[in-house]
């Protein structure tokens, strides 16, 4: 399976459009484990943070860094993309 185009496509997407492009092609039981690890550690971190300020609180925290990203956020979510397309390509069959 060649989940990496010879074109430059890849070039021309952002990271998370790419991850959805390897996430339909990879192998389903490898994509699975590691949205399993994603939704386990989002319920423990939901969890910690509710616990320390509240549901209220959380929620406008997290709109505040989701409609209104910054530079660092952007990053953030671009290494977070770039290293979860790693961890799935790197068990593909």
């Amino acid at each position: 399976m060649n989940l990496f185009q010879e074109d430059d496509d890849f070039l021309n997407m952002s990271p998370e459009d790419k991850l959805f492009e390897i996430i339909s092609v990879a192998n389903e039981t490898v994509v699975q484990a590691e949205l399993q690890k994603i939704f386990d550690k989002y319920v423990v971190m939901e969890s910690m943070l509710e616990s320390q300020m509240g549901e209220e609180e959380l929620e406008k925290k997290l709109n505040a860094k989701i409609y209104d990203p910054s530079e660092e956020f952007r990053q953030e979510k671009f290494n977070f993309a770039m290293t979860l397309m790693s961890q799935i390509a790197s068990q593909a069959e």
